[in-house]
């Protein structure tokens, strides 16, 4: 080894140890760095999951403050759970009620566009106009969350001339022909061109003589009426002149009688959920020749179905079984498939959409759900429409998915404008600050947060804290 190699072992030495230190250092430092990540977003996660949950006690009381602190939930953390909260606190702002509490199940319907609605009222069925309360499409919200109008959506008519409860209605997509049915069987026709000045058109059954009514249906045209009664029977009619109705034959479907019943729009296809011998079970028909009706697939679905409906294009169908949500594939009426389940669901009523990308479906706990079935394998829920109620009755959503209705015993009949959910689902944040500035005062957030830090979250100094500074994508 020559005199020169020495020193240079030794700087080589030095080097290698020089860099390792500063490799472990790095090492330590990303270490440190990304547990100090860590702290701070679950530290996060656990202020904002707080203030949602604060958020979410206020929905009630003070709807236009629980969207505030929904939207500083999201300034600090956006996920899931605090954007799902926005919505539910921007919709809880637009809701609005039609009727007064009957203590009975009040049916309700819905025309296409969400524009006239049916409730049952005290005395008949009562003829809505809900124009005014709808939001433009492309417009802003007013200062106080309320509708796009001036004026409230007002009842136009009161449907009259049943001597018995009204038990069923239904209503034409274009909003203007209804059905109503009642607990003796008897069912009317309704011409209204003109909402307020409602024509009885016809008398399809006089009641007395056979089940009473549970649920009707019109095909999309207006010109197959159909009805489910408590005899097991679905009876038809040619509505082609309303004023004239023709009789087609029944369909004997169960001695325990037509539980729920869907119509396709072009009238070829219905979905019938009934009590059997074997118990209750859901069959598919083929009513391209409504003359001679043919049993496309039975059963479809068994067990205790306990709700189920039928998108306007046939294509799509909702079950309910107690505690579980299946959905259904029917292209081929012969041979539906069940495509996706959602469980731990409380429902008793259910209503789609005309594309049955969305669902409207609630229970016993007082709730309305809406599901984005937009990936039928994988329902996604969107928002919880909350109605203060622990019964409910029905419920009604518009085929453009613009317009939800829940009727229950004791809140009546509610109305939700869901114009621009898609959007407000995606991004609540974005859409909520087009239409409102929402602030917090350093007292408020103090009181919610223990008094965090609020700088990094769109907080000023001591003045307020303003999420909308804040805004940053999902």
């Amino acid at each position: 080894m020559t005199a020169g190699t020495k020193p240079r072992r030794r700087r080589a030495l030095v080097v290698a140890a020089v860099l390792c230190s500063v490799a472990a250092l790095a090492v330590a430092a990303y270490g440190w760095k990304h547990e100090h990540d860590r702290a701070s977003a679950l530290e996060r996660a656990a202020l904002a999951r707080g203030l949602a949950l604060h958020a979410a006690e206020l929905r009630e009381s003070d709807p236009g403050k629980a969207a505030e602190v929904g939207a500083a939930a999201i300034a600090v953390a956006n996920d899931e759970l605090t954007r799902r909260g926005l919505v539910d606190s921007v919709l809880r702002n637009r809701r609005e009620p039609l009727t007064d509490p009957m203590y009975a199940n009040q049916s309700v319907a819905l025309s296409a566009d969400g524009r006239i609605a049916l409730a049952e009222d005290a005395g008949g069925v009562g003829v809505w106009d809900l124009t005014t309360w709808l939001r433009p499409i492309d417009g802003d919200i007013d200062s106080d969350g309320g509708g796009g109008g001036d004026d409230a959506a007002g009842r136009q008519a009161l449907l009259k001339g049943h001597r018995k409860e009204v038990s069923a209605v239904a209503l034409a997509a274009d909003g203007r022909t209804a059905l109503t049915g009642d607990e003796s069987g008897a069912i009317l026709v309704w011409d209204l061109a003109r909402p307020a000045r409602p024509v009885r058109a016809a008398t399809l059954a006089k009641g007395g003589k056979g089940g009473g009514i549970r649920t009707l249906a019109l095909s999309g045209d207006t010109r197959l009426a159909v009805a489910g009664d408590d005899d097991g029977r679905v009876r038809m009619w040619d509505l082609s002149d309303r004023f004239r109705p023709a009789r087609l034959p029944d369909i004997p479907i169960g001695a325990g009688g037509v539980e729920e019943l869907a119509l396709s729009a072009d009238g070829r296809t219905a979905a019938v959920v009934a009590d059997a011998d074997s118990g209750v079970s859901t069959t598919i028909w083929d009513l391209t020749d409504p003359g001679r009706p043919v049993k496309a697939a039975a059963p479809a679905f068994t067990g205790p179905a306990a709700a189920m409906d039928m998108s306007a294009d046939g294509r799509t169908a909702l079950l309910a079984d107690l505690m579980r949500l299946d959905a259904w594939e029917i292209r081929d009426p012969s041979y539906p498939r069940q495509v996706g389940v959602v469980t731990d669901v409380d429902v008793t009523e259910i209503a789609l959409t005309s594309d049955g990308r969305l669902a409207f479906v609630a229970g016993d706990s007082g709730e309305g759900v809406l599901l984005d079935l937009s990936r039928l394998s994988r329902p996604v829920r969107v928002a919880t429409l909350s109605g203060e109620t622990e019964s409910i009755g029905d419920v009604a959503l518009s085929g453009d998915a613009r317009v939800a209705l829940m009727s229950s015993w004791d809140g009546g009949v509610q109305f939700w404008d869901l114009t621009g959910l898609a959007g407000l689902a995606a991004h609540p944040l974005d859409e909520y600050c087009e239409t409102r500035r929402p602030e917090l005062t350093w007292e408020e957030w103090s009181r919610l947060t223990g008094g965090a830090d609020w700088e990094p979250f769109g907080g000023y100094g001591t003045v307020a804290m303003y999420p909308c500074h804040a805004r940053s994508g999902p």
